[in-house]
């Protein structure tokens, strides 16, 4: 009995698993070069690729790039900081290492702030929305993967 469900269960998992396809995992963290302090949510994605990743808190990453991607080239950026471009290739090389970011001034334009009577702004929202309605919408979603 014992014999037939392990064969059973071998089985189930020859039939039922997922192909694997050949993927790199890029793992790293993400630092301020000036502070040394970690850059959390940091965006990490492929130019050409769809792979996209965001560091966590302590700006610890992972992602995986597809074997077709290895000519790609990484960019990891933030608000605030000058982005990184580099190579999968090398990325691979140095995975588990440190990327550091730059700081970066940003220059706003000024902006003016007028007062806006309700109403108007509501009946604007109103006949917006239900033109909006009559319209077809397509609407994407994206996969996040936690890194602890």
């Amino acid at each position: 009995m014992i014999k037939n469900i392990s064969i059973f269960m071998l089985s189930c998992f020859l039939f039922f698993t997922v192909q694997v396809v050949a993927q790199t995992q890029i793992t790293g963290k993400i630092i301020d070069s000036l502070t040394l302090e970690p850059v959390p949510f940091s965006l990490v994605q492929l130019v050409k690729g769809k792979a996209t990743s965001v560091s966590n808190a302590d700006g610890d990453f992972t992602i995986s790039v597809l074997a077709e991607n290895l000519s790609d080239t990484l960019i990891i950026s933030n608000l605030g900081y000058q982005s990184v471009e580099l190579s999968v290739a090398n990325a691979t090389k140095n995975s588990g290492k440190t990327f550091y970011l730059t700081a970066r001034a940003i220059d706003l334009h000024e902006v003016t702030v007028k007062p806006v009577v309700i109403t108007e702004l509501l009946k604007v929202a109103i006949k917006t929305s239900s033109d909006k309605m009559q319209q077809p919408v397509m609407l994407s979603g994206y996969y996040r993967e936690v890194v602890k």
